[in-house]
């Protein structure tokens, strides 16, 4: 249950990220696709597809945290900063490329393929959105419902009164309390009608009840 939560927590602050990663490995799974289809050496091939989905997974988040550094600073440090943020991206980048090329490890045409998937994830993150929308709207909804219901219980709690009632329950113990007098005048009526025919030779004996 905590773990739920705390995924629900990450998701809602770190939603935007998130899509991205999914786009990612559905860009990666397309890909994939191809290079099983039309080339030959599979390894090779996919080795260098799974460094380069990292290394656009590695690059969204760092996206990410630069876009964050850039919160309360002024126009010109936030516009450096991403120009930073983006250059270290592209080394990055040329990095991974050029291990490929020289060594012949992976191919660098594949890793180059799966770090241009951070780019068709940031094409589709609409997309992506829709269908996390439809997928995760009703938890969402969910847990609104209960935020609500909560806040409910805690403002009824709030509004107890001296002897810890609530407004409510304040309701249902004075309509037993009614019911209970009701049914004792009842009683009493009765009683009194039961014995009603003793009091009759007293009143007219004496004058008295």
């Amino acid at each position: 249950m905590r773990i739920g939560k705390a995924l629900k927590e990450k998701w809602g602050q770190h939603k935007a990220l998130a899509e991205l990663f999914i786009g990612i490995a559905a860009a990666g799974i397309l890909i994939l696709a191809v290079l099983l289809i039309f080339f030959d050496r599979f390894f090779y091939r996919s080795s260098g597809l799974a460094l380069g989905l990292v290394c656009a997974a590695l690059g969204a988040w760092h996206m990410e945290r630069t876009i964050i550094s850039t919160y309360g600073r002024d126009e010109k440090d936030a516009v450096t900063i991403m120009r930073l943020g983006a250059v270290k991206r592209y080394l990055a980048a040329l990095l991974i490329l050029g291990i490929g090329a020289y060594t012949a490890f992976y191919d660098p045409v594949s890793a180059f393929a799966g770090i241009f998937a951070l780019k068709i994830a940031a094409y589709a993150a609409p997309w992506t959105h829709l269908i996390t929308e439809k997928v995760c709207g009703s938890n969402e909804a969910q847990t609104g419902a209960e935020a609500e219901e909560k806040a409910e219980n805690s403002d009824e709690k709030r509004t107890a009164d001296f002897f810890g009632y609530t407004e409510a329950e304040r309701g249902q113990l004075d309509e037993s309390l009614r019911k209970k007098n009701k049914n004792d005048q009842e009683s009493i009526e009765k009683m009194r009608t039961d014995f009603s025919k003793y009091y009759e030779p007293i009143n007219k004996n004496t004058g008295e009840l």
